[in-house]
């Protein structure tokens, strides 16, 4: 287990950085997990594979392409404008 710090999110994948995580390659799969600070403390936990390493920020993609986290729509959403 290791503390991450998410730094981008999207339906189809994940940015995030670990300072502990060492060897990490493109193509690595593992299970991620997470609560989101929204006002039910959702827990997410998701396969994903890794498609980016830069130093220590992470870029993955979700495996499970048939799943969609309706928890994670929150911070997903496109900001609205009103006039």
């Amino acid at each position: 287990m290791d503390n991450i710090l998410i730094k981008s999110i999207s339906v189809t994948g994940i940015g995030f950085e670990t300072k502990s995580l060492r060897g990490i390659k493109v193509g690595d799969a593992f299970e991620i997990a997470f609560l989101l600070k929204d006002s039910f403390d959702s827990a997410v936990r998701e396969s994903i594979v890794v498609r980016r390493v830069q130093g220590s920020f992470i870029g993955a993609e979700f495996l499970e392409k048939d799943k969609y986290n309706y928890e994670l729509d929150f911070y997903v959403m496109p900001e609205l404008s009103i006039p």
